[in-house]
């Protein structure tokens, strides 16, 4: 789970990153169709030039926000990588507790089963005392 969260952050990323990349390019290519306008002004209306003017304004600010967006998602995954490296030592923690309950537990278990053998092994002393006890009378 924790690693499905962090694909899913690191695949927000790069879309993130691929959004502002390609209106870039946007924004480069409309700063030149700008400057075009500018240069062959005879050719362009003014409504044409205020139409690339407001295109470009749009762009510039879609990119600050995506901007704004990368940095977001950069620091949700340096945080989500800290959580998750937090969270995998608490339960690398609890298993090592855990394993040693249970090697407790195997030696008190071992400890009861050489405890029952010496109790099995003195019973069957006692009733072999008990056979030749009856034997004699």
């Amino acid at each position: 789970e924790l690693k499905r969260a962090l694909d899913y952050a690191l695949q927000s990323q790069v879309d993130t990153v691929a959004k502002a990349t390609a209106l870039e390019q946007e924004n480069h290519a409309l700063k030149q169709k700008l400057i075009q306008a500018n240069n062959s002004s005879s050719d362009k209306t003014t409504e044409q030039l205020a139409e690339l003017q407001q295109q470009l304004s749009n762009v510039q600010s879609t990119n600050a926000g995506l901007t704004t967006q990368i940095a977001e998602e950069k620091a949700n995954t340096a945080k989500n990588k800290q959580l998750n490296s937090k969270e995998i030592s608490n339960l690398r923690s609890m298993l090592r507790a855990r394993d040693d309950a249970i090697q407790s537990l195997q030696s008190r278990v071992e400890q009861g089963q050489d405890q029952m053998t010496e109790l099995e092994a003195e019973l069957d002393d006692l009733r072999r005392g008990e056979k030749h006890s009856s034997l004699k009378e």
